[in-house]
């Protein structure tokens, strides 16, 4: 059951938040005493919560802590930090995450004691990429006689030394304490002896755990449960409130070895389940980006343009299919063409017969593979590009799914309108030589796998789609057909 406070958490950020609302409900909120932390999304979309956590917060900063899962996915951390080293990286998203909350109004909420993962709690400018921040921290790592070395100590003192990540000097006593940074509450570092106290007398927000790092969930301050320390989980040092830390990272009661959910950095958890295909997140995505572009002065500017920049890379289906098809006769009224069996309106005041402008109108058919060779997330895929043909055409398209025959024949305006009917063996050859027979089409476009046999050049242009989470082969698909590669990873 999801506790009351979350449900109205993500119906309140829905409606400050309206252009993220296709992540925010496509979020399956899960229960769960596995996770360390208070909240952590996975890649399909599964946002995974501990009850005793969230109960004792208020809906604002649950709302918030949704808001920074979303962020992850928006802007595909799991994808950047391929290649990255884990640690690092994990801070550095939570640093580029929280930087955008703070700036957009939002207060970072403490989650028992523990303070927000922030870029000046590190002595880093805000408002940088992940990417910025992860090269600042992996500099940091490497210049052990930096005085604000190592990931632990951000603020203005503290000696990590920097061979460990989150290591600030309280696992080999190489620090004394560090002073907190502003309304940030700086990590700094403290021996085990000094009950968390910093050289000011202040208190800490944590000791140097060997393995802290950030996670996904709320961008939570560092953990002092490490038994390197002399810590045991519980019995942490105060974390800046008088209250100890019991091991919460992130808002999370973490272990040092699952830090986030793999929204943040790609790494599946142990608690994680399949979630949605990777076909179906990749629509969410896309439709999300759409809300965004279209919310000019209401979304945050720069996400507008990222969004904008994103779908003008999509494949352009109307001028691809109008550049390949030179020959068409059947038009429509539109910007495309001129043309005297359509003259224009305007002839009549100047008293001389003008062209029309008309766009051709194509006859399209789509064949879409549905043999058992086709997986849930490829199949989705596919999906995705029927919906961008027949959104980009405006008019309806026929799409025909099936596997050695055609089972399913029907025009549609949508994908959502498409049945997927098969699962049997593969002949995208027999299916073409069904549609050319009927003669009328402009074009056929074939989304498929490539596992299949292929008929002879028919007489109506082909263009294939390969739909393969790993590559094609292009000896694979006839020569008389027209390739295009549509995949979103560019």
């Amino acid at each position: 059951m999801i506790p009351p406070n979350l449900q109205a958490a993500r119906l309140r950020q829905a409606a400050r938040t309206r252009y993220y609302g296709s992540y925010i409900w496509a979020l399956n909120m899960k229960p769960t005493t596995k996770s360390p932390f208070i909240m952590s999304v996975s890649q399909g979309l599964d946002l995974y919560f501990r009850p005793d956590l969230v109960a004792a917060q208020p809906v604002d900063s649950l709302a918030t802590i949704v808001l920074h899962e979303v962020y992850h996915l928006i802007l595909r951390h799991f994808q950047r930090g391929e290649g990255k080293e884990l640690e690092p990286w994990r801070l550095a998203v939570d640093m580029e995450v929280n930087s955008r909350l703070r700036r957009e109004g939002y207060s970072l909420p403490t989650v028992q004691g523990c303070a927000p993962v922030t870029a000046t709690a590190y002595g880093f400018p805000e408002n940088m990429t992940a990417e910025e921040y992860y090269r600042l921290l992996t500099f940091m790592a490497e210049t052990p006689d930096d005085p604000n070395g190592g990931f632990g100590g951000g603020g203005d003192s503290g000696e990590g030394d920097g061979e460990d990540f989150g290591k600030s000097g309280g696992d080999k006593g190489s620090s004394e304490g560090g002073e907190g940074s502003g309304d940030d509450e700086g990590s700094g570092a403290g021996d085990e002896d000094s009950d968390g106290e910093d050289s000011d007398g202040d208190s800490g927000d944590g000791s140097g755990d060997e393995d802290s790092d950030s996670d996904s969930g709320g961008g939570q301050g560092p953990d002092d449960s490490d038994e390197s320390s002399g810590n045991a989980p519980g019995d942490g040092p105060d974390d800046g409130d008088g209250k100890p830390n019991d091991g919460i990272r992130n808002g999370h009661a973490g272990s040092p070895q699952d830090f986030s959910g793999s929204c943040a950095d790609g790494v599946r958890k142990p608690w994680e389940g399949e979630g949605v295909g990777r076909g179906r997140e990749q629509i969410i995505h896309q439709k999300c980006l759409q809300d965004i572009a279209s919310s000019p002065g209401v979304a945050p500017g720069d996400l507008v343009k990222m969004a904008q920049d994103f779908l003008s890379n999509k494949t352009p289906w109307p001028q691809m299919l109008r550049s390949i098809l030179r020959n068409i006769i059947a038009t429509r009224p539109g910007d495309d063409m001129t043309t005297y069996s359509r003259l224009s309106r305007r002839g009549g005041a100047v008293k001389h017969r003008l062209p029309g402008r008309v766009t051709p109108e194509l006859n399209i058919a789509v064949i879409l593979d549905s043999s058992g060779s086709m997986s849930e997330d490829m199949t989705d895929l596919a999906l995705g590009e029927v919906d961008a043909v027949a959104k980009g055409m405006g008019y309806p398209v026929r799409v025909v799914t099936g596997d050695t025959e055609a089972h399913w024949n029907k025009r549609v305006t949508r994908a959502r309108q498409v049945k997927v009917i098969g699962g049997g063996g593969t002949n995208m050859g027999r299916l073409i030589e069904e549609l050319d027979k009927g003669g009328g089409l402009s074009v056929i476009i074939v989304l498929t796998d490539c596992e299949t046999p292929w008929c002879d050049r028919p007489r109506t242009p082909v263009i294939v789609v390969p739909i393969s989470a790993h590559g094609y082969s292009r000896k694979r698909i006839p020569e008389w057909a027209r390739v295009i590669d549509t995949r979103e990873d560019r």
